[in-house]
């Protein structure tokens, strides 16, 4: 769903570019190591950047689901203590009439290119397309322990007040068990690109070739942390996640859609 472009295509090399132009726009607005920044947002090429570009940064990946009850979204963005707050066209409104009760949000970020910006009443608002035409895509990504948190959200606060989960680079990865597990009926036993998967989870490159050869829908949030540089540093790390997928359940994957070519 992207409102200034319906039918958005990209390559690979475009997108990795676009992500490390975002992670230094991060920085440039002041977002540091474990900062939480807030995503509203539907599913569209951008959202997906800011899943690479906030966690591969070390920060931590807030998605807020625009459909709540705004006192529900209001409590949540404090309560996260948002930064920095990425959001949809149309989601601007509900934000206007948030604006008095945001008590830690310094800069918003519509999500869309200068021809589509929404006249506002926001303060310190910002264009995606212009901030990312300001950086350059030179960026080295950090590197850090795979407990270090990367993703949060919230339930819908069906009893009592909404509550948050962090997630870490580490519990993630181990999402990908499951969503190979699915790829199980889907391909060929004797297919090369399947045995080298399961030979070795831990190869940024294997995943790469899961993207290319099937045409993706969604991928699960674990999937997409696979690309983000920094937990591979450590070789030890990934032989824990390895480990760990053995020994625990995946977490569900059901949201994962594959067409096959």
């Amino acid at each position: 769903v992207t409102v200034d472009q319906s039918r958005h295509r990209q390559n690979n090399r475009t997108f990795a570019s676009r992500c490390r132009q975002l992670a230094n726009v991060l920085e440039s607005l002041g977002a540091g190591f474990g900062d939480r920044i807030g995503t509203l947002a539907w599913n569209d090429f951008r959202h997906m950047e800011l899943y690479y570009a906030v966690s591969g940064s070390g920060m931590v990946c807030h998605t807020i689901n625009p459909k709540l009850f705004p006192e529900q979204v209001a409590y949540i963005i404090n309560h996260a203590e948002d930064k920095i707050l990425f959001v949809d066209v149309l989601v601007v409104s509900l934000l206007e009439a948030l604006k008095d009760h945001l008590k830690h949000v310094e800069t918003i970020v519509v999500l869309t290119d200068k021809s589509h910006m929404p006249d506002s009443s926001l303060t310190n608002l910002h264009c995606y397309e212009e901030l990312l035409d300001a950086h350059s895509d030179i960026y080295e990504w950090p590197q850090f322990d795979e407990n270090t948190a990367c993703g949060m959200c919230y339930t819908s606060g069906t009893s009592g007040y909404p509550k948050g989960v962090v997630l870490s680079h580490g519990g993630i990865l181990a999402n990908c068990e499951g969503a190979l597990d699915l790829l199980k009926p889907l391909v060929k036993k004797k297919d090369p690109i399947f045995r080298k998967i399961r030979e070795n989870f831990a190869n940024v490159q294997i995943i790469q070739k899961i993207i290319q050869n099937y045409s993706v829908v969604s991928l699960p949030v674990g999937v997409q942390s696979c690309l983000t540089p920094g937990i591979w540093a450590r070789s030890s790390g990934a032989r824990t996640w390895a480990s760990r997928c053995r020994q625990t359940s995946p977490l569900p994957v059901s949201y994962t859609h594959l067409t096959l070519p």
